[in-house]
């Protein structure tokens, strides 16, 4: 956590700003907090950091929500234990029928694994000659990973940015909505509603720039 931006309100929010924030969701999401950054979420940078999330336009509650989960009475090393025991009964199928799939095929495509959705994400990834590493044994349409990718793609100014920003607006909703029902920590409810905030920012600026150029030309 302690590679995180400077704090900042978001006011004026650019390019830069939504890079820095889908490459943190992607980091959220891709495996649960440790001791260290539930020290730093406490009372660290990444603290400083939420309080500029939550400035966000729909992200106050939501980042309340996770706030919740991590300033619970009980020993950091604990708090991390706990948002880490959510994080396996949602995302890792340790929850039986209460298992909230992180993968956009599931969500989109009927749910099963790696359906069309994958293979989508696959073609685009290869288009930029990016892969998943072998090491995170994910499917190409895990939200961590559509979440790293659209942060690089915005950071190049690349097209595909908002064809995977796209993809985001179309299925996280509902994964949202599932990590609301089942998730009794809050802490992933709380991201997962953010990322469709965040989202709908990053959408509402690529209509903007679009309309700016029109009146240019």
């Amino acid at each position: 956590m302690n590679d995180l931006p400077r704090p900042v309100a978001f006011e004026g929010l650019d390019a830069r700003d939504l890079v820095a924030l889908f490459n943190w969701l992607s980091a959220v999401f891709a495996a649960p907090p440790d001791r260290d950054s539930v020290v730093s979420y406490r009372r660290g940078p990444a603290a400083a950091w939420l309080d500029g999330v939550a400035s966000l336009p729909g992200c106050a509650e939501a980042v309340e929500r996770m706030r919740c989960a991590l300033e619970a009475e009980a020993e950091d090393a604990l708090v991390a234990a706990q948002v880490g025991a959510a994080y396996g009964l949602l995302f890792e199928g340790v929850g039986g029928p209460r298992t909230v799939s992180p993968y956009e095929s599931v969500h989109a495509d009927g749910g099963r694994l790696f359906g069309a959705p994958a293979a989508a994400m696959d073609a685009i990834l290869a288009a930029h000659d990016l892969s998943v590493a072998a090491s995170a044994h994910e499917a190409p349409d895990h939200i961590a990973v559509e979440l790293a990718a659209a942060a690089r793609l915005l950071a190049e100014g690349e097209p595909d940015a908002e064809a995977i920003i796209a993809r985001l607006r179309g299925w996280v909703p509902a994964f949202a909505a599932d990590c609301a029902a089942a998730d009794a920590n809050g802490f992933w409810a709380g991201a997962a509603a953010v990322v469709i905030a965040v989202v709908g920012l990053a959408t509402r600026q690529s209509a903007n720039a679009e309309i700016l150029g029109a009146i240019k030309h």
